[in-house]
Parts: C-alpha cells; sequence; structure tokens
C-alpha cells in the first residue's frame, strides 16, 4: 500500500506566512544594504526590494535564466536557491562595477560575490535568531530547484526596467528555521517570546537598549574575528613593461624608467588592491607612506575584480 503523504504544519504555515516572515525580509534588506554599501552611482539607494508571491511559470519565460544555490549549516542538505535572469544579473554587475561591457565571466564573478555577501548577512540574521553560530558557504551554480511553490519573490527596479529575484529555501532549511532546537525559540533565546520592550521593562541601569541599527552579538563576534586576520600591505613606485631580451640584459648598475615621475604618488596595495596613495618618507632611518588620499569604493571594487 502507498504510504499517505502528511502536510508538514511548518511548512504549511511558511506558504501561508513567507512574504512577512523575517528570513524574506532578512534577505531583501541584507542585498539592498550590500548594493548601498558599494555607492557608485547613488543608484542603489533607490533600490527597494519588495517580496511577493511567487510566480515559477513566469521564471520559465526568463532567457538564460541563471540559478545559485547556498548551502548552510544548520541541518543537512539545508539549501537556498536564488535565480534571475541573466540581464539582472549584467544589470547589477554593470551597477557594481560602474562598467558597461563586463564579459560573461566578469558578470557572473560579481553577481556571485553578491550574493556571497548577501549571504553572509543573512547568516548573521540566522543566529540572531536561533541563537545559535550560522555559517552559509559561497553561491555555486545550480539547476532550478523543483520545489518553487515554497519560494518567494523580489521585484524591483533597475535602469527603469523591472527586474525579478527568485527566492527558494528547501524544506531541510525551513525545517531548521521553523523548528529550532529544545530550549531555542524562532526569535532567539526569549523563553516567552517577548523583548524587554515588548515586555515593557526597557533597560536597566548601566544597560544600553538596543536599536535596530545595532549589530546583533553574533555579527559583532565574527567581525572582531576578522580584526586579526594579516593581509599583505605593499606599496607600488610604478610599473613597465619590457621584453624578455632586455631583462636578460640588466645587471648591476642598470636603470628601469617607472611609468611615473618622482613626484607622483606612490600606491598602498593590500592583496594586489590599491587601497590608497601616498608620499614617501623616512622614519627612524626606514622608509615610511604619509597617506594623502585613500581611493574611492568604486576603484577599489574595481580592483579586486
Amino acid at each position: 500500500m502507498r504510504p499517505i503523504s502528511v502536510p508538514n504544519p511548518d511548512i504549511n504555515t511558511w506558504r501561508a506566512e513567507r512574504l512577512s516572515h523575517w528570513l524574506v525580509k532578512a534577505w531583501g534588506e541584507q542585498f539592498t544594504a550590500v548594493l548601498r554599501s558599494l555607492d557608485l552611482t547613488g543608484t542603489p539607494a533607490d533600490i527597494s526590494l519588495q517580496p511577493r508571491e511567487p510566480d515559477p511559470e513566469l521564471w520559465k519565460q526568463w532567457r538564460d535564466p541563471l540559478w545559485r544555490r547556498v548551502s548552510a549549516d544548520l541541518a543537512e542538505g539545508a539549501e537556498l536557491f536564488i535565480g534571475c535572469a541573466a540581464d539582472t544579473a549584467r544589470g547589477l554587475a554593470e551597477l557594481i562595477t560602474g562598467e558597461t561591457d563586463l564579459g560573461e565571466e566578469a558578470t557572473l564573478e560579481t553577481y556571485a560575490e553578491l550574493l556571497n555577501q548577501t549571504a553572509a548577512g543573512v547568516a548573521a540574521e540566522i543566529a540572531s535568531h536561533l541563537g545559535a553560530a550560522t555559517a552559509m558557504g559561497a553561491s555555486q551554480g545550480a539547476e532550478e530547484p523543483a520545489f518553487t511553490d515554497l519560494g518567494a519573490e523580489f521585484g524591483f527596479k533597475l535602469s527603469e526596467s523591472t527586474h525579478l529575484l527568485a527566492f527558494v529555501p528547501n524544506e531541510p532549511l525551513l525545517q531548521a528555521i521553523l523548528s529550532p532546537p529544545p530550549g531555542k525559540t524562532p526569535d532567539g533565546d526569549r523563553s516567552a517570546g517577548q523583548t524587554k520592550q515588548e515586555s515593557g521593562s526597557g533597560a536597566g541601569p548601566g544597560e544600553q537598549e538596543q536599536t535596530p541599527l545595532a549589530l546583533s552579538p553574533t555579527a559583532s563576534d565574527n567581525l572582531a574575528m576578522l580584526m586579526e586576520v594579516d593581509l599583505d600591505l605593499s606599496v607600488s613606485f610604478g610599473r613597465t613593461q619590457m621584453p624578455l631580451e632586455d631583462v636578460l640584459k640588466l645587471g648591476s648598475g642598470s636603470i628601469v624608467e617607472l611609468n611615473r615621475s618622482a613626484s607622483d604618488p606612490v600606491d598602498v596595495l593590500v592583496n594586489n588592491s590599491i587601497v590608497a596613495r601616498g608620499e614617501v618618507v623616512i622614519v627612524e632611518g626606514n622608509y615610511g607612506i604619509r597617506i594623502t588620499e585613500v581611493v574611492s569604493r568604486q576603484e577599489r571594487i574595481r580592483t579586486f575584480l
């Protein structure tokens, strides 16, 4: 006899309330925040992702659909699928880099990095709600999932055109979020589902009441961990190109002319990406750099890409 399929009440609740669920809101807010943090042309400030009911039939009409998946360590097999048309990914990549002639590879890399940064922010939100450290992996290419009925979609305008972004969590991910471990609630460690503000108690003596702009404890801890990461810093006085024949002729006393004058500022690089410019100084017998200019975020992003 064929087994009877019993609908999962948590999943049914998700279907009914997903547009107002904090997970959907978190993705929309983090995606928008990442775009705004780039601050290239001012356009990201006008982008607002609005969640709405999914239309998988419309997704199938995308020309060259692009799907990527992000894994989460909340449960075995927990994954989140993000889909859009190729034109949407291209428009977002052009917005981030400020370039209009990006190749397919650069477009994909830029779009993937946008998703990776968004996923990192969402992981912090999940950890804040569930009260447990959460990590999400780098996005990877994927096929359109078969369970699109669990998803939602975001609509937004880009260059006067309307675009869609599909958001589809799978069932293991939803189970981990909707059915937290014993002793935890879907909103963290709050046993009665109340915060101090909800209970009307306010902040006690010596306590600082948390505002919506404050970092969650988990996000703050993750940032603190990164503060100890060592980065390679180097200084570039200039560059030039030489034929191999001339390189082989170099010897002691040879002079190589660089592509900048002695009065030009030198480049300060971190992990081979320009972050600032400055002038050479002598500090206790050693060379040093006095920073005179910090490059724009746009230029830093271009060098990273």
